[in-house]
């Protein structure tokens, strides 16, 4: 994690990909580096965007042409990459979640929030919780922590046997802002609750 590591794996980098320079993994690791400020962030994404040329169709290149548009702080060019993807994927929560996420850091409250809407109608009871713990985190990263608490909640009142997901993430959340008395009650009742599991 230190810059001469970064450093030095950047040099690395640089000698193999003039051996694989359309090695995946490598390109992958290009936009790692890039990303943590060890790499050239400007042309990772020219990278990206030439293989968006050619395979405009390429999920996961597309995911990582989004992650490096948010890194040069360019969310809106995130955005446009991303929502004909969500329109032609209404289901896959994962996108709608990096999407929802972009929404917000571009001051687009109602859309990110009317992102999830979908997954928390959902027939399906896993995808309800999944959704609204994901609603949690985009009021916590909003810095809005009475709402992230009180969504929280709503997934705790939800949770499928066996988790304790929604206790983890609230617990969590009041530890970062030093609640400490609440922080402490929900890991008790973490604990307890796996105490009881495993006695059974």
């Amino acid at each position: 994690g230190d810059s001469g590591s970064l450093e030095q794996a950047q040099a690395y980098l640089k000698q193999a990909l003039l051996f694989s320079p359309y090695d995946s993994q490598l390109t992958d690791f290009r936009d790692t580096l890039a990303m943590k400020g060890a790499g050239d962030l400007a042309d990772a994404i020219r990278v990206r965007e030439d293989a968006f040329k050619k395979r405009p169709d390429d999920i996961v290149n597309l995911k990582h042409l989004a992650l490096l548009y948010v890194s040069a702080k360019e969310p809106s060019k995130a955005i446009d990459l991303l929502l004909p993807l969500y329109q032609k994927n209404p289901d896959d929560i994962g996108v709608a979640d990096t999407l929802a996420h972009l929404y917000s850091e571009t001051q687009k409250t109602n859309d990110a929030l009317t992102i999830y809407e979908r997954f928390l109608e959902s027939k399906d009871a896993s995808v309800r919780f999944d959704a609204t713990l994901r609603v949690g985190e985009l009021y916590q990263s909003m810095n809005q922590m009475d709402k992230a608490a009180q969504t929280y909640q709503e997934a705790i009142n939800m949770e499928p046997a066996g988790s304790d997901q929604g206790e983890r993430r609230l617990a969590d959340m009041y530890f970062d802002n030093d609640d400490m008395d609440n922080a402490e009650k929900l890991y008790q009742q973490i604990y307890d609750k796996q105490t009881t599991k495993d006695i059974l």
